[in-house]
């Protein structure tokens, strides 16, 4: 019995990558940004609440901005790219 090539992993196109990094990064600088106003309003040790603050803000707006996005599709600029990324189904 021959043995047939394996296909090679579809990897998602570059412009769906970039989308998809460009998205991830800014809602991680928005958290970054918004971690760091939080502690420095609230007069507390940086380096103690910066990191948690961050990624929990971070995460926060990226969900809230993602639901935004379902009903009005221009809230996906508030995440640093106009749409979301599309991925090939997996076989």
């Amino acid at each position: 019995m021959p043995i047939e090539p394996q296909a090679e992993p579809s990897t998602p196109p570059t412009h769906d990558y970039s989308a998809s990094v460009v998205r991830t990064l800014t809602a991680i600088a928005v958290g970054l940004l918004l971690g760091w106003l939080g502690t420095d309003i609230a007069g507390v040790s940086e380096a103690t609440l910066t990191p948690a603050i961050s990624a929990i803000l971070g995460g926060a707006y990226h969900a809230i901005v993602r639901a935004l996005e379902q009903k009005w599709s221009k809230a996906g600029w508030l995440l640093g790219w106009p749409v979301s990324p599309t991925y090939p189904k997996g076989e």
